[in-house]
This record gives structure tokens, C-alpha cells and sequence, in this order.
């Protein structure tokens, strides 16, 4: 196995860790609580996680699979490159700066099943499975667009980064509601 896809398989299994330990252990009403009624719940932060990751996923099974079709877009050198410096600083877990989240990729409105701790897992288990199918090929040559548009490619090599810092970032966000000061049981909750 490369370096890369080891550090990308080390990082993806660390937020799986860190959202099992943080909060496989609350109730629903505890996923489902939200500060506010604009914010997101923990559960809308892991939903969020596991119908992004879900959209990449099909694309990029479509990049590997030969079934993506070469567009304008993908065909400037430069684009792709921009596209995912672009995505990786939206997506930065450092940052608090709240970005508009695109409609293919808004969590669940209402109450989330409290099943979605495992079902994050099982999305992770198919992330870290794509990194490994996808180990023996040079992904920064492989093309893949972005859920969003077909105007927006990204190199399978961006995408698998984005997909990991991204998961961090909503980890810590989903930390934030769990530590607001009317938490359900907050004296309960511990990092």
C-alpha cells in the first residue's frame, strides 16, 4: 500500500474513531438536539457526512470505472487544480467560517434515526474500501467532477483529501453542539 492511501486510510479511521467515541453513546434526543433552529444537530452533521460522502462515492466509481465522459471543463489543465484548492479551503476543519452547504448534499430536516453513528461507520468501511481498490492507479491523473457540477473536476487524488479533511470538519462542528451550554445531559458528555 502507498503512503498516501496509509495516511488517507490513518486519517478516515481516526474521525470514524472520533465520532464513535464522542457520540455513539447518546441518545436520540441528545443526536437530535440543535442550539438553535438555523444550526445543525450532531446527527444533521454525521447525516451531512454520509450523503457527501455518498455522492462521491458514485462519482467516483464512475472516474475509476471508465464511465466518466471528458467534458470542456475537465480538458483545462489548470481547472481541476483550482477546483480543488477552492473545495479544500471551503472544507477546512481550522476554519469556523460557515459556508452555504449545496442542496445534493443538505442532511435530513427532521429527526435523524439514531442509528446514524453506525451508519457513518458503514460509509466510512465503503471509503476506506474505495481507497484501497483505487491504491495501485495514479490517482492525480484520474478525473472525477464534483457532485455538484460537471463544470468543477477534481482529481481522484483532491477528492479522497476532501472527503477526509471534510469529515473532520463537520466532526468538530457536531463537538461544538455537544458542548453548548444546553446540551441534554451535558455533564454526561465527554471528548
Amino acid at each position: 500500500m502507498t503512503e498516501t492511501s496509509q495516511k488517507l486510510i490513518e486519517r478516515a479511521c481516526e474521525v470514524t474513531n472520533d465520532v464513535r467515541e464522542a457520540f455513539g453513546h447518546l441518545s436520540g434526543e441528545q443526536l437530535n438536539w440543535k442550539p438553535d433552529p438555523d444550526s445543525w444537530s450532531i446527527a444533521q452533521c454525521i447525516d451531512h457526512l454520509v450523503t457527501t460522502n455518498g455522492e462521491y462515492f458514485t462519482k467516483i466509481e464512475e472516474a475509476v470505472g471508465d464511465d466518466l465522459r471528458p467534458n470542456l471543463w475537465s480538458r483545462i489543465p489548470f481547472w481541476s487544480g483550482l477546483v480543488g484548492y477552492m473545495i479544500k479551503r471551503a472544507v477546512n476543519p481550522e476554519s469556523t467560517r460557515k459556508v452555504k452547504t449545496f442542496g445534493v448534499f443538505q442532511p435530513a430536516k427532521s429527526d435523524v434515526p439514531d442509528t446514524i453513528v453506525e451508519d457513518f461507520a458503514e460509509s466510512q468501511e465503503k471509503l476506506l474500501s474505495l481507497i484501497r481498490q483505487t491504491d495501485h492507479l495514479n490517482r492525480k491523473k484520474i478525473t472525477l467532477f464534483s457532485p455538484v457540477s460537471d463544470k468543477a473536476p477534481l482529481k481522484l487524488s483532491t477528492a479522497f483529501e476532501v472527503l477526509v479533511i471534510h469529515e473532520r470538519r463537520h466532526f468538530n462542528q457536531a463537538v461544538r453542539v455537544a458542548e453548548a451550554p444546553k446540551f441534554p445531559g451535558s455533564t454526561d458528555f465527554q471528548i
